[in-house]
C-alpha cells in the first residue's frame, strides 16, 4: 500500500487528504479499486455532469456530437438494410443480415455504455474551513504531496482547488466536464463524455466495433455493385456500372461513407492499441509523462489488454 510523504500544508492539507482517503481505496496507487462514484450515489452529490433517470445515468455537458454519432450509425445501418440487404440475402446469403445486425447492435451497445456510464468521477470534498469564500480561492494553495506506490515509485499528487481533493495517481481534472476523473484518458466529443477508468473498455468496444462494421458494410456494398455488374446484360463496363447504380445508387454512397469512417477509425484504433501496449492513457501520452522515467503502472503488454 502507498504512504504519503513530503511537507503538508497544515490543517488544510490534512483535512482534504483525510477526505480523499475516506472516499478512496486507491492508496496502493497502481490498479486498485477506484474511488469514483457508484451509480447509486451519483444522484446524491452535486456534479457538473448532467444526470438522467434519477441519477443512474451520467453523461457529459456536450451531447450534440453524441446525437450525431448515434444518428449516423443508425441511419447508415437502416439504409444498408433497406436498400442493399434484400439483394445480398438473395445472392450471397442470409448470414450477411445476421452479421450486420450483430455488428450494429455491438456498436450501439458500446456507444451507449460509454456515453452514459460514470467515467470515474471523484466526489468533491466539502469546502476547507480555511477556504476564502469571498475571494473564492485559498489563502495559500496546498502543496503537492508525494505518494509511494507498491512498486517503490514516487508519484506527485497535486491538489485540485475545484474539487477540493488531492488527485490520486492517474487522475486528472477535465476542463469540459469540470470534474476530476480517475485514470482520465480524454474527453470524447463524439461520445459526449469523459473517457476514464470505468468506461474506457466501452469506448474501445465502440471504436473497434465501428471499425469492423464499417469495413464489413463497405465490402458488402462493393459486393453488391460487382454482382449487379456481372448480372447486367450490357457489354461495356461503364454501362454495367451505370445500370448497377440505377438499380441502387445508395450502395456506392454508403460504401464511400463506410470507407471514410474506416479510414479515420484505423488511425484511432491503432493509436489506442499502441497506448494499451505501453500501459499509458492518452492524457499521459500527450503530456509525455513517462519520457524521462519508467512508467510505474506498466504491468506487461498482454496483461493490460
Amino acid at each position: 500500500s502507498g504512504s504519503g510523504s513530503g511537507s503538508g500544508s497544515g490543517s488544510r492539507s490534512s483535512f482534504v487528504l483525510a477526505r480523499t482517503n475516506k472516499l478512496s481505496r486507491h492508496a496502493g496507487g497502481v490498479e486498485g479499486s477506484s474511488a469514483c462514484l457508484t451509480t447509486t450515489c451519483l444522484r446524491d452529490l452535486a456534479l457538473e455532469e448532467p444526470l438522467l433517470l434519477l441519477g443512474f445515468v451520467v453523461t457529459g455537458p456536450d451531447r450534440a456530437y453524441f446525437y450525431f454519432s448515434l444518428v449516423m450509425l443508425v441511419v447508415l445501418a437502416a439504409l444498408f438494410w433497406a436498400l442493399s440487404m434484400p439483394f445480398l440475402m438473395n445472392n450471397v446469403g442470409i448470414w450477411v443480415l445476421v452479421v450486420s445486425v450483430w455488428l450494429t447492435l455491438f456498436c450501439l451497445l458500446g456507444l451507449l455504455l460509454a456515453a452514459f456510464s460514470d467515467p470515474g468521477i471523484y466526489p468533491r470534498a466539502e469546502l476547507d474551513p480555511l477556504f476564502d469564500t469571498k475571494r473564492n480561492t485559498f489563502a495559500k494553495s496546498p502543496k503537492p504531496r508525494k505518494l509511494t506506490v507498491e512498486n517503490g515509485s514516487t508519484i506527485i499528487c497535486k491538489f485540485c482547488e475545484t474539487c477540493n481533493i488531492y488527485r490520486p495517481p492517474r487522475c486528472s481534472h477535465c476542463s469540459f466536464c469540470n470534474n476530476c476523473v480517475d485514470s482520465f484518458d480524454h474527453h470524447c466529443p463524439w461520445i459526449g463524455n469523459c473517457i476514464g477508468r470505468r468506461n474506457y473498455r466501452y469506448f474501445l468496444v465502440f471504436v473497434y466495433g465501428v471499425l469492423v462494421n464499417s469495413l464489413f458494410t463497405a465490402t458488402m456494398c462493393a459486393t453488391e455493385i460487382v454482382l449487379r455488374c456481372l448480372q447486367s446484360r450490357q457489354t461495356a463496363g461503364l454501362q454495367k456500372f451505370a445500370e448497377a447504380m440505377i438499380a441502387n445508387p445508395m450502395s456506392l454512397i454508403v460504401a464511400l461513407l463506410a470507407l471514410c469512417a474506416f479510414g479515420g477509425l484505423c488511425a484511432l484504433s491503432g493509436f489506442h492499441s499502441y497506448l494499451l501496449c505501453k500501459n499509458v492513457t492518452t492524457n499521459e501520452e500527450l503530456k509525455n509523462s513517462y519520457n524521462n522515467k519508467a512508467n510505474p503502472f506498466f504491468r506487461g503488454r498482454i496483461l493490460y489488454w
